[in-house]
Parts: structure tokens; sequence; C-alpha cells
């Protein structure tokens, strides 16, 4: 393992990219980051379709696709192009091409986290609720239709109190900008008959005691709980607070052994080896499964509460975990 090399495949805006690298060279791992918004002026790379390898240059050294022990596929999907420019979307294709490519071009014995085409499976927000049910994860009322007349009935069976969310990844993309579409609460002014335009994901809104953001880093399960009621901004989606997420208390907890091992048979059942899930806990205690994210964030879990992740993440990827 000594000769061997791990792979950050992400962006250049990648926080967690710039945490792991100096991670994973302390623990005297061998790491080179491939930033595919930078593909054109600071990388090179090349794949040998007979050979099955693929060579990689990089700013601080060269490395062939035999000698990759692992490779952390994070975030490279994040770069921008004028997508109302033919060209600009042809190249980005063709890119995304590259990426799902990967993975084949690696050894057998190649950690990958995670494979691309498990990765977009997992993102469906549609079957992963009902995946959650068969191993028993409790799931908020969940309505999709395209229907106005279903959507209303749904709504009114809650008085209101439902949210809409997206069912993929949550980001839209208008010309050279991408923008994210957070979960909201239904309120008086939504137009119901735009429902026939694509079928929408409808859900009771549940009641909080905290939430939770679980991840699992191979079968290694990090839970930290807490109180979203306590800010204005991340009551319905915490996403939308921002950086003033990290000043609610966060608090590292043990989940009971029934949940993480359904947990960890959900991750299993998509072939990951990474997973950041948001769950609720209900006044009365109960755990209600809202998504699993496939590459989800997990640093400001660590800048707040001092699990250290980031070293598990290292630990994993060299083989130490």
């Amino acid at each position: 393992m000594n000769n061997k090399s791990t792979i950050i495949l992400t962006n250049s805006t990648d926080t967690h990219a710039h945490i792991l690298v100096p991670e994973i060279e302390r623990l005297n791992g061998k790491v080179y980051r491939l930033d595919t918004d930078r593909l054109n002026t600071h990388f090179q790379i090349t794949f040998y379709p007979e050979k099955g390898t693929f060579w990689l240059q990089t700013p601080v050294g060269n490395v062939e696709s035999e000698n990759i022990s692992s490779i952390w596929i994070r975030r490279p999907y994040d770069f921008s192009f004028d997508v109302t420019n033919p060209k600009s979307k042809f190249i980005k294709q063709e890119l995304m091409a590259v990426i799902r490519a990967f993975s084949l071009y690696l050894p057998e014995e190649t950690l990958i986290i995670d494979n691309p085409d498990a990765v977009k499976l997992a993102s469906n927000k549609l079957p992963q609720l009902k995946i959650a049910t068969k191993f028993h994860l409790a799931i908020p009322d969940t309505i999709t239709t395209n229907n106005p007349k279903m959507a209303k009935q749904f709504i009114n069976k809650y008085k209101k109190n439902v949210i809409v969310k997206p069912m993929s990844i949550g980001t839209a993309e208008y010309g050279n900008k991408a923008f994210s579409v957070f979960t909201s609460k239904i309120d008086k002014s939504i137009d119901l008959s735009l429902v026939r335009n694509c079928p929408t994901l409808f859900q009771e809104n549940i009641r909080k005691k905290s939430e939770l953001r679980i991840t699992i880093i191979g079968n290694r399960i990090f839970a930290v709980e807490f109180d979203t009621q306590k800010l204005a901004e991340a009551k319905i989606d915490w996403r939308q607070a921002g950086d003033k997420i990290a000043t609610i208390p966060h608090k590292a907890v043990t989940l009971p052994d029934k949940l993480k091992n359904n947990l960890l048979a959900l991750k299993n059942y998509y072939g990951l080896n990474f997973a950041a899930i948001d769950m609720a806990k209900t006044p009365e205690n109960e755990y209600v499964f809202f998504e699993l994210n496939p590459a989800g964030q997990f640093l400001w879990l660590e800048d707040v509460t001092g699990v250290p992740l980031a070293e598990e993440m290292g630990k994993f990827l060299l083989g130490k975990s």
C-alpha cells in the first residue's frame, strides 16, 4: 500500500477537499486532487481503453490508474457553464461521460466512494422513501402527484401543515448560474394547478424536537443532533440558514442499535461507502427519516462538535479505518 495513491475528484470550491488533502498527507498518504472545473488549465488526463487504464497529470505530480488504491468522487458536478450555449452544454455532457467512466478504469480492488451510478440512483427521493420503509424506517406521510385535486386533498388532510420538496438534487440551472431549491411550507399563495406540469412531492410537516445529521463512513456511524426550531431560517429546511446553522448547539449522540442497523442496511442497499442522512426526532422521541445524501456535507459537524470526521474519512480512504 505504500506506493498507492488516493484521488479526490471534485471542484475547485469544495471545502471538504481543502481539508481532506492535508489530512490524508498528515496520515502519511499520497493524495492527488482533480478539479473538473480546472481541467483545461491545471490537469491533463488520458484514457487507454485497450489497457483499461488512465494517466493523470496534476500540478503536484503524475499518477497512473494502476497505482490508485482509493478514489473519493466527492463533488465533480458543481461546475458552471452557460447551459444556453450549445458548445458549453456539449462540453459539459462530455465531461460528465468522463466522470462516469472513472471507476471502470481503476483496479478491481480500488475503494470507490462512490460509484456515480450508485450516487445517481440514491439521490432520487421518490424510490428512496419506499426503500427506507423496507428497512423499517419511519417516514413522513407523503404523496407525489401531478393531479391538483389529489394534492389539495392531501394538503387539507393536514390542515395546510404540509411541505413541498424536490425529488432529486435540489438545484436548478438558468443561464450560467445554479440555484438551490429548498424544502418549503405550503402557504395560501400556492397555485396547485401548476402541479399538472410536473409530479410534485408533498409531505406532512413533521413536528420536530430536534434534527439529526447522521454521517456514515464505511460501517461507522456518527450522529449529531441539533435543535433547528431555535432558528427561524432553519425550521423547515436548515440549509436555508447557511452558516448560521453552526450557531445552534450541536451534540454528538448515540443512536439505538436497531436504528443504526437499519440505516446501514439502507446505505448498503445502494452500494454506498458514504452517506449523510437527515432525520428528525419528534417530541415523542420517535425517529423519522427524511432523506439520504450520497455526497452530503459534514465539515460543519466537526467544527461545532469536534467529532473527527475528516480524520475518519482520511483513514477510510487509506485503508486504516
